[in-house]
């Protein structure tokens, strides 16, 4: 069942069903990435978008994206210089 982790002294979790969750976004230091994919996919998520600084391997039946925030910068950076 998917979820939304709450960081919190007792480690809540949601459930996504109950939210209509489709896409879960990580957005964690890399160190945590793996843990929190982890029982993201565990929960049943499907489709995951990554921003952690981590690539990390999932199931075939899992579809996952990896954004790495410092090479889309760099890429907006050199796109803004070329339209000056």
């Amino acid at each position: 069942m998917p979820f939304i982790y709450l960081p919190a002294p007792e480690d809540r979790i949601i459930s996504a069903n109950a939210l209509f969750l489709a896409v879960q976004l990580i957005t964690v230091p890399g160190d945590a990435a793996e843990e929190v994919i982890g029982r993201v996919v565990s929960s049943g998520m499907k489709a995951i978008l990554n921003f952690a600084p981590i690539k990390v391997k999932v199931p075939d039946f899992v579809s996952l994206v990896n954004i790495d925030f410092s090479v889309e910068l760099e890429r907006l950076s050199c796109l803004a210089i070329r339209r000056d």
